[in-house]
């Protein structure tokens, strides 16, 4: 990690660990953000929760359904979902898949 950029790479190949919900991994911490991973096997959820800052979800592998604000979205590699701070959401993984979740400021 330099003083102006850093790199965080393996973001699509997390192993998924055994129970209901995903396994989680901070992977990168600084003044700006939170990089964190989420892995999922095939039908492990993460309940409505909220967040204290905004976030930003990116999927990296597989399709996970994020429910927020009454409405279900997709989520797949290439695509980036924004949520602000305090709203409720939830995440279910349709296949194995990994989002990289970052936490704004």
């Amino acid at each position: 990690m330099s003083g102006t950029w850093s790199e965080v790479d393996g973001l699509a190949s997390g192993t998924p660990k055994e129970g209901e919900a995903p396994s989680v991994q901070l992977r990168q911490r600084t003044d700006a953000a939170r990089l964190i991973q989420i892995t999922f096997a095939a039908g492990q959820t993460m309940p409505g929760h909220s967040a204290p800052r905004p976030i930003v979800l990116l999927g990296q592998r597989g399709t996970v359904t994020v429910e927020v604000d009454g409405a279900a979205v997709t989520l797949e590699p290439g695509r980036a979902l924004q949520i602000d701070q305090r709203v409720l959401h939830s995440l279910t993984a349709v296949t194995d898949a990994d989002v990289t979740l970052i936490l704004v400021g």
